[in-house]
């Protein structure tokens, strides 16, 4: 009995540690979050059915966006999960630098996926209770594996709703230990054999249904103005302008996620993202260089991460070289046959 509590409270203390929560409602504070376009607040109120304290965001519309900056964290601690009830159709962004540069993942209330967007399915928008929990390393690896992230920077909000329990972890879970007498041997079984079932096989084909390309095309994102934005220090930073077009909302709006030090020499990047009626999300993106910045460490820069790895070549066992020496040596044959038959059409 000793040796099984010690063991229990070892894989508390270990589940502790693995876990960091970044939002749980619990101090009664909103500061955490700040509001991008929008007055509308954030309320931290007793939830009855969790009976627990959960954050309300209550704005309306389109032009707006909550960003809670994520700070602490444990290295690889790449599992990011929350608990959120919304009864209308959400966007959840998670910033993330990488080994090739920033990256974002979107998540969306619609049963939709493409590029480096998952869609959660429409019963996440069903005014329930829920968690969800993102391996974001496998979500990121899906459409790019030579990408590996070294930290998440942000957990972005575009939608009315409640959140509670953000929390960053390196495990899903931590598999429960059963109360068993170490004295007793386990009774012998016949090994399991690894043919799939057919509720296997359903299951499976349930999760490949999951998430569906989206039918609908995304909107358009037109930046007006330069690429790029050259500012002096201390200069202040003014938007040119930007829109977007839906084939079938018309425009709409577009919401930007900026951090711009007017103070500091360097490159900084602003997030422009929209949405349609359809949860289909476009992103794009401006640079602004304050004071001086070395353009051609930035263009190297860029070009390293978009360059594709080379990938190393395969090494080959004794039987495949042979193979592949003999596959030659039949290829020279029929040439050869080839270039005979030819010669004796001619002399004829």
């Amino acid at each position: 009995m000793i040796l099984i509590r010690f063991l229990l409270i070892f894989l508390l203390t270990a589940f502790v540690h693995a876990q960091i929560v970044h939002e749980d409602a619990e101090d009664a504070k909103i500061t955490r979050w700040k509001q991008i376009n929008t007055n509308d607040s954030i309320k931290n109120v007793l939830d009855k059915q969790k009976k627990s304290h959960v954050l309300e965001f209550l704005a309306k519309g389109n032009n707006f966006a909550y960003e809670l900056k994520i700070k602490k964290q444990e290295k690889n601690a790449y599992w990011l999960s929350w608990e959120m009830k919304f009864s209308k159709d959400f966007v959840i962004i998670v910033a993330l630098d990488t080994n090739r540069g920033q990256h974002y993942l979107v998540y969306t209330s619609g049963e939709g996926k493409s590029y480096m967007q998952y869609g959660l399915g429409n019963a996440s928008k069903n005014g329930k209770w829920q968690t969800v929990e993102r391996d974001l390393q496998k979500d990121i690896s899906y459409y790019d594996n030579r990408v590996r992230i070294l930290a998440i920077k942000s957990f972005v909000l575009k939608g009315s709703g409640a959140l509670d329990n953000i929390i960053t972890k390196k495990d899903r879970f931590i598999k429960k230990v059963r109360r068993t007498n170490p004295f007793v041997k386990p009774p012998i079984t016949a090994p399991i054999k690894n043919t799939p079932t057919k509720v296997v096989k359903q299951e499976k084909k349930k999760e490949r249904k999951i998430f569906k390309l989206a039918k609908k095309i995304s909107p358009v994102i037109h930046l007006k103005g330069a690429k790029t934005v050259k500012l002096q220090l201390g200069e202040d930073y003014v938007e040119p302008g930007v829109s977007a077009y839906d084939e079938q909302d018309g425009e709409i709006n577009v919401v930007s996620m900026e951090n711009i030090d007017i103070n500091q020499d360097g490159r900084y990047m602003i997030l422009y993202m929209a949405t349609d009626s359809d949860g289909n999300i476009a992103i794009d993106k401006r640079y602004v260089d304050v004071g001086k910045v070395d353009i051609q460490k930035e263009k190297k820069k860029v070009e390293k991460e978009e360059e594709p790895e080379e990938e190393p070549e395969e090494e080959l066992d004794e039987g495949t070289k042979e193979r592949n020496m003999q596959i030659e040596v039949w290829e020279k044959k029929l040439k050869l046959q080839e270039l005979e038959v030819k010669r004796r059409k001619l002399l004829k």
